[in-house]
């Protein structure tokens, strides 16, 4: 409170205006930050997750593209077809290869790496497996085409199926998970910049009333009171706000020193006034004790005389209290 009574209007009224401006800016800054994070996981979600979800289904779909175009071969008889087959085959495979190499170099572990790798090796198998029925289909030996399809082909169908669909799995609850924590990002930073802003701005009207009351009201009115006081002959009034150090203590002093010189001036009205009464008093004692004449002291019997006409003169007359005098003797 010491410091509110020193401090300058300026700066009282400055305060609230700079601690807004500085919760402004951390509000800013955490916006920013918060931004920022969401951005990292929305490139994460994009860049990463989507990507990989992407890559595995399109494994899938080369390894089944891959399978069709083999019964194409094996059931088709004329060559001009079948090397269009063979060609989507191949294809096929080419872009099978390509997504898994993908996935292998976006691994971020040693887990997920053995995964992807394990994956290609089982591809490379089934592949394999794959051109051997074609080479029989290829030359109309349809026989052993379809046993190779239907035994061989079908069991390491299965194994990359069996590979392939986890990988579709984690991504697709990775992706919810990444979702959901951009959500949980979102809400968190939405209640924490409103509860920030609520509560600054409650600071900030709370200091600035703080600062209205004990800094310029509360002191202005004992001023105003003071004066009042003084207006009424009180000149004995104890003036606080003297003592602040901003502009309420220079209003305080110079109400001090209008103070002082009506104290004085009421004193120099005072002494006057008591001189007259003091001047009045003896001029009282004086006519009491020889009525105003010369020849009659204090003690002295008088006697009543009969009154006496003097004589006229000419000139000025005689003073009526001379006149008394000579009736007493």
């Amino acid at each position: 409170m010491r410091l509110l009574s020193n401090a300058k209007v300026i700066l009282k009224v400055a305060l609230p205006l700079v601690i807004l401006s500085i919760l402004t800016a951390g509000l800013g800054l955490y916006s920013r930050a918060t931004l920022g994070d969401l951005a990292a996981q929305t490139q994460q979600i994009v860049d990463v997750q989507a990507t990989r979800l992407e890559s595995v289904l399109n494994v899938r779909i080369n390894v089944n593209e891959a399978s069709i175009q083999a019964r194409n071969i094996l059931i088709e008889t004329r060559e001009t077809e079948m090397a269009q087959y063979k060609s989507r085959y191949d294809a096929a495979i080419k872009s099978a290869f390509e997504n898994v190499d993908r996935l292998i170099a976006m691994s971020d572990t040693a887990e997920r790496k053995a995964v992807n790798q394990t994956l290609r090796d089982t591809m490379t198998e089934f592949f394999a497996i794959m051109d051997r029925a074609n080479l029989h289909g290829m030359k109309n030996d349809n026989e052993t085409a379809s046993k190779i399809l239907l035994t061989e082909a079908t069991v390491g169908l299965a194994k990359v199926r069996a590979i392939t669909q986890p990988r579709i799995d984690r991504p697709t609850a990775e992706l919810r998970q990444a979702r959901d924590d951009a959500e949980q990002a979102v809400s968190r930073a939405s209640t924490l910049l409103v509860a920030t802003a609520a509560f600054g701005l409650l600071g900030a009207l709370t200091l600035a009333s703080l600062i209205v009351v004990f800094g310029l009201t509360r002191p202005m009115g004992s001023l105003v009171a003071v004066l009042q006081r003084m207006a009424k002959g009180d000149t004995e009034a104890e003036i606080v706000e003297a003592r602040h150090g901003d502009e309420i203590g220079a209003v305080g002093k110079a109400v001090e020193g209008i103070k002082a010189m009506v104290a004085q001036k009421t004193a120099g009205q005072a002494e006057i006034k008591r001189g007259g009464h003091q001047q009045h008093r003896r001029r009282g004692a004086g006519l009491r004790g020889d009525g105003g004449c010369g020849d009659a002291g204090p003690g002295r019997r008088l006697r009543a005389v009969a009154p006496i006409r003097a004589p006229r003169r000419r000139g000025r007359a005689l003073p009526r209290h001379r006149a008394g005098c000579l009736r007493r003797a």
